[in-house]
């Protein structure tokens, strides 16, 4: 058996929660996940549409919906990676400058003020 395309499952996710809430959103995934598995059941899933009141575009616009939603999750990961990256950079900087700064306040307390402006 094959499985539904990713994009039909996040589809099926988004259209189910719109319409039912979280208990829709599982569901939707679902539903999305089946229909994605064979072209014989595009009858049944028009069948199904129908019954539920639901267009053809209203599926192709939760679809546009459910890849976008996907390419802004990887986004997110993406600059939150970048952003932990830079704070640690941030953190070890700082640590820098204060050791830095703890030696020249030695340094000048020891009288070598040349030693200090290294």
């Amino acid at each position: 058996s094959q499985k539904g395309r990713p994009g039909e499952t996040v589809a099926g996710a988004v259209l189910g929660g719109l319409l039912l809430g979280p208990f829709g959103a599982l569901f939707g995934a679902s539903v999305g996940s089946a229909i994605g598995k064979s072209q014989a059941t595009d009858r049944a899933r028009e069948e199904e549409m129908k019954r539920l009141g639901l267009s053809k575009e209203m599926l192709d616009t939760a679809n546009e919906i459910g890849v976008a939603l996907e390419r802004n999750v990887r986004g997110l990961k993406a600059v939150q990676e970048s952003f932990d990256t830079q704070k640690r950079l941030a953190q070890r900087l700082d640590a820098d400058a204060d050791d830095l700064y703890e030696k020249a306040k030695a340094a000048m307390e020891d009288g070598t003020e040349d030693t200090a402006r290294e």
